[in-house]
């Protein structure tokens, strides 16, 4: 428990709060004010949201909707590899004899040839963005046309030109819905927020009159506050 003068200090802390806030009020502060309007309006759609993640749907309903939405639960291809870094432009007797070296003598240590970098020898499984963040956009696209077990190509990223051997692969696949049920019951909730957020909104917005007056009509707008 608080001391009798901790105690007193959070009464006049909130006796302090209470006082601005009041007089705040009483001189107009809130009013034309981007950041208390825009608390006010997050504040009424929690109100709006409120009960909503708390909802069941029926199993025939959290089905249909991850029908709809199935491609944004498709799990994507990975791929784990090893590459040779050969430079920013190699000639291609370079790079030749350097694949026509790991083809032929398979045993040979793969870090001995190539250029120093501090790109990665090897990533382990890892989908198509993850693979491009590291050596460029497009870079994976490149690597799904090679054979898997051997060494292969030239392959061309930001940094340069690599030859690259897959080690593992999985390709893309769909989940059964009760593999993500979780997720897609996360996602379901959100999207009955929005849906019940735009209708309540509608209902209130009904009750108004909205007026939008162009550019062009600022000239009516002076003219009515001047009379």
């Amino acid at each position: 428990m608080p001391t009798d003068e901790e105690l007193d200090k959070l009464i006049e802390e909130e006796v302090r709060s209470e006082v601005y806030y009041r007089d705040a009020l009483a001189l107009g502060l809130d009013k034309n004010d981007a950041i208390v309007r825009r608390r006010l309006r997050q504040k009424m759609e929690f109100l709006t949201d409120t009960g909503v993640y708390l909802q069941e749907p029926s199993v025939e309903e959290l089905a249909t909707y991850f029908a709809a939405n199935e491609q944004a639960y498709q799990i994507k291809p990975r791929l784990a590899f090893e590459q040779i870094y050969l430079g920013e432009s190699p000639s291609e007797d370079t790079v030749s004899q350097t694949l026509q070296t790991l083809l032929s003598e398979p045993a040979m240590d793969p870090s001995s040839l190539g250029q120093r970098t501090l790109l990665p020898a090897q990533l382990k499984l890892s989908p198509p963005g993850a693979i491009d963040s590291v050596f460029g956009k497009g870079f994976y696209s490149q690597l799904a046309e090679l054979a898997p077990g051997e060494w292969g190509g030239p392959v061309t990223s930001v940094y340069g030109t690599h030859l690259i051997r897959a080690l593992d692969g999985q390709p893309a696949r769909m989940p059964p819905l009760e593999e993500i049920r979780d997720s897609v019951l996360r996602d379901w909730r959100s999207a009955k927020a929005n849906e019940n957020r735009e209708q309540d909104y509608a209902k209130r917005r009904s009750r108004y009159i909205v007026e939008i007056l162009r550019s062009e009509d600022a000239g009516k707008i002076v003219d009515k506050e001047s009379r």
